[in-house]
C-alpha cells in the first residue's frame, strides 16, 4: 500500500468505506437466514478487520471518556490502532464527519 495523499488517499479510502457499507448492508440482510456457516466464515476471514475495528473503536471510547487513560499504542494488542484518530464525542455534532453520511 504505502502512503498516499491527496486526491488518491480520498479516493481508496472513501471506496473501502463505501465496500464495508455496502457488505454491512449484506450481513444484515444474512440474518434472516441464520446460518451459523455465514457467521463463521465470517469469524475467519474477518477476524483481522474486526480485531482493527475493535481496538480502534476501544481507543476512541477510551480517549472520549473523562476517566480513561490515554491508550498506549506500542502495546502489541492495540497496534492496529496506532493510526486511528478518534471522532468526537458523539454529542458534539458540528464537527467534520458528522451528519454527512
Amino acid at each position: 500500500m504505502g502512503s498516499k495523499t491527496g486526491h488518491t488517499f480520498d479516493k481508496s479510502m472513501k471506496e473501502k468505506i463505501n465496500i464495508l457499507r455496502d457488505f454491512l448492508g449484506g450481513l444484515e440482510y444474512q440474518i434472516q437466514f441464520c446460518d451459523g456457516r455465514m457467521l463463521q466464515a465470517l469469524e475467519r476471514e474477518g477476524a483481522g478487520l474486526l480485531r482493527m475495528a475493535k481496538v480502534c473503536l476501544s481507543k476512541e471510547r477510551r480517549m472520549q471518556s473523562t476517566q480513561g487513560e490515554t491508550p498506549s499504542t506500542w502495546e502489541q494488542s492495540t497496534s492496529s490502532g496506532m493510526f486511528y484518530h478518534s471522532r468526537a464525542a458523539h454529542s458534539d455534532s458540528n464537527t467534520p464527519g458528522h451528519g454527512d453520511r
